[in-house]
């Protein structure tokens, strides 16, 4: 019995050094990877634009447009941002005037259906009383037949 709690223990403990090991390895890796920036690129990889913006170049000579400045590349690129942008604005102004549209349509649909069923519990209500007054009259006009006529009966 001392013996299974003893290797629990030892198993609570080694479990509890990898989890302490693990945690110190994370720590160095974080330190190390966080102070990452173009100088320290420099130095072990000789990137010097690491945080520049990429450009396609293969694109570009497809295109045609390898020959263009930089800078006025940058403005087309800057361009074409903002088209998208309006563009984007434009999808979602559309995509919101729909949904306004769908809801105007949901809730005359509702309106319209609340309608047809008052008119139907109407001509409900009205075939009801119409086949009381039926059975009422039938009923009088067998009391008469039968000779046991009540007063009421002789008024229908």
């Amino acid at each position: 019995m001392e013996k299974i709690e003893e290797e629990k223990h030892q198993a609570v403990k080694a479990k509890k050094k990898q989890q302490r090991e693990s945690r110190k390895v994370h720590e160095i890796l974080h330190e190390k990877f966080q102070r990452y920036s173009t100088q320290s690129n420099k130095k072990e990889r000789k990137d010097v634009i690491l945080l520049a913006a990429f450009v396609w170049k293969k694109k570009l000579e497809k295109d045609g447009l390898s020959i263009i400045s930089p800078e006025y590349l940058q403005t087309i690129m800057a361009q074409c941002v903002e088209q998208n942008k309006t563009e984007m604005e434009k999808l979602k102004k559309q995509r919101l005037e729909r949904e306004f549209q769908n809801e105007i349509r949901e809730k005359e649909k509702e309106f319209l259906q609340r309608i047809k069923e008052a008119e139907y519990f109407h001509k409900w209500k009205k075939q009801e009383e119409l086949f009381h007054l039926n059975q009422i009259y039938l009923r009088s006009t067998l009391r008469i037949a039968h000779g046991r006529p009540k007063p009421i009966d002789l008024f229908v």
